[in-house]
C-alpha cells in the first residue's frame, strides 16, 4: 500500500478533530459572550436609571381611562426637576398595537427646566381603555453632563391586575381602618405568631 493511501485517512481524521475542537469551543463560549453582553447592558440601563433620577422624577397616570377601545382615554405624565435641566432631551410615547392618536405629539424634545419646575405631557388616544389590557410606555433619552439619559415609565389599561396595585390597595385600606379606629378611640394591639398548638383542625 502506497504512502498516500496511509496519509489520506490520516489528514481526514486529524482535520475533522481541529474543526470539531474549535466548533466545541465556539458554542461553549457563546453562551458566556452572551450573558456578559446581556449583563453589561442590563448594568449600563440601570445606572442610567440611577443618574437620571438624580435629576429628575416623572410620573405617569390614566387621566381618563375609557371603558371601550372605540373611546377616547387621556394619558398624562408629569416630569419634576430636581436640578437644572437642560434642553435637549428627547420624548417618546409607545402605544399599544393599533392604538389610534386622537391629541398630543408622539415624540418632542423636552424644554429647559430649573430645580423644582415641573412639565406635562399629555396624550389622547383610542385603542386603550379597561376593555383589553395594554399598557402606554413614556420614555426619555438624550445625554446630560455626557453620560446618557435612558428612562421610561409604563401605565396600565387595568391596574388592578398588577401586584403592585393590589399592595397600595392593601395597604391604603389598613391605613383607613387604622384612622377609623382612632376616631372611635380604639386601639390596635399587636398579635405575636401563631402557635401551631393553638390551632384546631
Amino acid at each position: 500500500m502506497s504512502i498516500t493511501k496511509l496519509l489520506k485517512p490520516l489528514v481526514v481524521i486529524t482535520a475533522g478533530a481541529f474543526v470539531g475542537f474549535y466548533a466545541v469551543q465556539f458554542f461553549v463560549n457563546q453562551p458566556t459572550s452572551q450573558s456578559r453582553f446581556l449583563a453589561s447592558a442590563t448594568m449600563s440601563k440601570l445606572g442610567s436609571e440611577q443618574f437620571s433620577k438624580s435629576f429628575f422624577d416623572i410620573k405617569i397616570k390614566n387621566e381618563d381611562l375609557a371603558e371601550k377601545n372605540d373611546a377616547v382615554s387621556t394619558v398624562k405624565v408629569n416630569l419634576e426637576a430636581f436640578q437644572k435641566l437642560p434642553a435637549g432631551l428627547t420624548f417618546t410615547w409607545h402605544l399599544p398595537k393599533d392604538a389610534e392618536i386622537v391629541d398630543g405629539s408622539l415624540t418632542g424634545i423636552i424644554t429647559e427646566l430649573e430645580a423644582s419646575q415641573t412639565q406635562e405631557f399629555e396624550i389622547k388616544i383610542k385603542g386603550y381603555s379597561h376593555e383589553l389590557k395594554n399598557h402606554v410606555v413614556f420614555a426619555i433619552k438624550g445625554s446630560v453632563q455626557n453620560s446618557l439619559i435612558d428612562r421610561n415609565v409604563i401605565v396600565s389599561s387595568r391596574p388592578e391586575d398588577s401586584f403592585e396595585y393590589i399592595v397600595q390597595a392593601y395597604e391604603k385600606s389598613k391605613t383607613l381602618e387604622a384612622k377609623a379606629k382612632k376616631k372611635l378611640g380604639q386601639t390596635t394591639t399587636h398579635r405575636g405568631p401563631i402557635d401551631p398548638k393553638d390551632v384546631i383542625f
